[in-house]
Protein backbone atom coordinates (compact mmCIF):
# COMPACT_ATOMS: atom_id res chain seq x y z
CA UNK A 1 0.00 0.00 0.00
CA UNK A 2 3.11 2.63 0.81
CA UNK A 3 4.27 2.23 -2.63
CA UNK A 4 0.93 2.70 -4.38
CA UNK A 5 0.51 5.38 -2.15
CA UNK A 6 3.44 7.16 -3.26
CA UNK A 7 3.55 6.84 -7.25
CA UNK A 8 -0.60 7.40 -7.35
CA UNK A 9 0.34 11.01 -5.87
CA UNK A 10 4.15 11.30 -7.20
CA UNK A 11 6.15 11.92 -3.72
CA UNK A 12 9.24 11.70 -3.77
CA UNK A 13 10.39 8.62 -1.42
CA UNK A 14 11.20 11.33 1.51
CA UNK A 15 7.67 10.94 2.33
CA UNK A 16 7.88 7.39 2.78
CA UNK A 17 7.98 7.42 6.60
CA UNK A 18 5.03 9.44 6.32
CA UNK A 19 3.08 7.15 3.95
CA UNK A 20 3.72 4.25 6.38
CA UNK A 21 2.21 5.95 8.98
CA UNK A 22 -0.83 6.77 7.22
CA UNK A 23 -1.00 3.19 5.86
CA UNK A 24 -0.70 1.56 9.40
CA UNK A 25 -3.84 3.91 10.52
CA UNK A 26 -5.65 3.16 8.05
CA UNK A 27 -5.14 -0.85 8.27
CA UNK A 28 -5.77 -0.36 11.93
CA UNK A 29 -9.13 0.87 11.21
CA UNK A 30 -10.51 -1.36 8.28
CA UNK A 31 -12.99 -3.91 9.12
CA UNK A 32 -12.27 -7.82 8.15
CA UNK A 33 -14.99 -10.41 7.80
CA UNK A 34 -14.87 -12.19 10.77
CA UNK A 35 -15.91 -8.78 12.34
CA UNK A 36 -18.52 -8.29 10.56
CA UNK A 37 -18.81 -4.65 9.87
CA UNK A 38 -17.50 -3.81 12.79
CA UNK A 39 -13.94 -1.79 12.38
CA UNK A 40 -11.36 -3.28 14.67
CA UNK A 41 -10.73 0.27 16.50
CA UNK A 42 -14.35 -0.44 17.45
CA UNK A 43 -13.89 -3.48 18.64
CA UNK A 44 -10.63 -2.00 20.72
CA UNK A 45 -12.00 1.23 22.61
CA UNK A 46 -15.75 -0.15 22.20
CA UNK A 47 -16.71 3.02 21.04
CA UNK A 48 -17.70 3.92 17.32
CA UNK A 49 -14.55 5.21 14.90
CA UNK A 50 -15.22 8.35 13.64
CA UNK A 51 -13.34 8.98 10.18
CA UNK A 52 -14.46 12.85 9.53
CA UNK A 53 -10.90 13.82 10.84
CA UNK A 54 -9.55 11.75 7.16
CA UNK A 55 -7.60 13.85 4.27
CA UNK A 56 -6.39 12.76 1.11
CA UNK A 57 -2.29 11.77 1.35
CA UNK A 58 -0.01 14.23 -0.61
CA UNK A 59 -2.31 17.63 -1.47
CA UNK A 60 -0.56 20.46 -2.55
CA UNK A 61 0.26 22.63 0.26
CA UNK A 62 2.29 26.09 0.18
CA UNK A 63 4.47 28.01 2.45
CA UNK A 64 4.71 31.56 3.36
CA UNK A 65 7.20 33.43 2.53
CA UNK A 66 8.48 36.39 4.65
CA UNK A 67 7.90 39.81 3.69
CA UNK A 68 11.18 40.67 4.27
CA UNK A 69 12.76 37.76 2.68
CA UNK A 70 10.62 38.26 -1.18
CA UNK A 71 11.23 41.43 -3.72
CA UNK A 72 8.35 43.04 -4.96
CA UNK A 73 7.76 41.09 -8.37
CA UNK A 74 8.41 37.25 -6.30
CA UNK A 75 5.38 35.41 -5.13
CA UNK A 76 3.59 35.41 -2.04
CA UNK A 77 3.72 31.88 -1.20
Amino acid sequence: MVRCILKEKNCPKEFKGDAVVCVVYLLNGFTIKRLQKIMLEEVWSLKKLIVDHLRIFGNVAYAKIQEEKRTKLKHKS
